[in-house]
């Protein structure tokens, strides 16, 4: 077990790039790395780190195609999966995933506090596309992002001019319209905003209820933030691994930690949608050159200012979380890779001599 700790130390410190840069221990470290890979029958060298191979491969690609419950579904199936290896899984309680409780909460209405998370969802899921790749989720009102957005231009709005939304454009009041754009975006919302009116804004109906949006919304990030857990991942890879054979470690490794990305997506979006929705920078609900247009031209320079603001506040907070999420899953991947080369069965005697060798090689110089 030693000699196992000492090789996946020096492994990990590679894929790290922990080693020194200094030529001898360079040219250590990698005569190390070619020796112990042809007992791995070239397992290393198809790269050290295995979640990145898989997140570049276009075969092994989770949740791209996926709709919020489709995916929920999947994320459950891949927690059940890896508990049913395990002796006596029958009893063992699989908690709802953050994914699920997001999709559970689209069927919620407007009153409900807990709906916002499923409609931010929607709209910030495009931040895990490639360029180009337009989202598949759609809002709890059944719309697309798109479609909603669309729905929004400043045009749209003052169509009918009779109409609340129209309203409170005109008068400048950007907290209402703000509120009655989260209105339509939730389940059973009212799409044609000309026929939205003043009752169909509603607040919790009682204090009850009121508390219950704010335990329903924690619990759905407590969940997220569960299933985005480095460790989770490692032990379910471990667990999914002892069950595999010696040759299909890495493929099963990369499948697995590829579909947990979704997880650290789902707890990265709440936050996202949490932190900007207790930031207060939004001035302007319908930031558009549109709107602007539709003001005197001594206020337009300002508008344009404001809206700028926005960006760079959200930019600020958006960027934030993904670098937050990004270093989560970076130690998931390393403790991926750390579970592959635990189950690898090698010759210790013979790593060990290796390592001694080059070690004393490289203090002799």
């Amino acid at each position: 077990m030693k000699n196992k700790i000492i090789f996946l130390s020096v492994v990990l410190a590679i894929n790290l790039n922990a080693i020194s840069l200094d030529s001898i221990v360079n040219n250590a470290a990698s005569s190390l790395f070619n020796q112990l890979d042809k007992q791995f029958n070239g397992l290393l060298k198809e790269g050290a780190n295995i979640a990145d191979q898989c997140y570049s491969t276009s075969d092994l690609k989770f949740s791209s195609n996926l709709d919020l419950c489709s995916l929920a579904g999947e994320l459950d199936k891949l927690n059940l999966n890896v508990c049913s290896l395990v002796g006596g899984s029958k009893s063992k309680n699989i908690g709802i995933t953050g994914a699920k409780s997001l999709c559970n909460s689209k069927v919620r209405e407007f009153s409900d506090y807990a709906s916002k998370q499923a409609g931010d969802f929607a709209e910030w899921v495009l931040l895990d596309k490639e360029e180009g790749e337009e989202a598949t989720d759609t809002l709890p009102n059944g719309q697309k992002p798109k479609e909603y957005f669309k729905n929004w231009d400043v045009s749209s709005v003052l169509k009918s001019d009779k109409s609340m939304v129209s309203s409170y454009l005109k008068d400048g009041n950007m907290k209402a319209v703000g509120i009655i754009m989260e209105y339509a975006k939730s389940n059973g919302a009212n799409t044609d905003l000309s026929k939205i009116k003043v009752e169909d804004i509603k607040a919790p109906a009682n204090l009850e209820s009121y508390n219950k949006g704010i335990t329903e919304s924690v619990k759905t990030f407590k969940n997220a933030i569960k299933e985005a857990s480095a460790n989770q991942v490692s032990n379910a890879i471990k667990t999914l691994l002892s069950q595999t054979d010696q040759n299909s470690l890495a493929k099963k490794a990369n499948e697995h930690v590829n579909k947990a990305k979704s997880n650290f997506d789902v707890a990265k979006q709440i936050e996202i949608s949490n932190a900007l929705a207790i930031s207060n920078h939004r001035e302007i609900a319908i930031p558009t050159d549109e709107y602007v247009q539709t003001m005197r031209k001594d206020l337009r320079p300002l508008l344009v200012s404001q809206i700028r603001k926005q960006q760079a506040i959200e930019t600020a907070i958006i960027a934030d979380i993904e670098e937050k999420y990004a270093r989560k899953y970076e130690v998931a991947k390393i403790l991926a890779d750390k579970e592959v080369v635990m189950a690898l069965q090698f010759d210790e005697a013979s790593a060990k001599a290796e390592i001694e060798k080059i070690a004393n090689s490289a203090s002799s110089k």
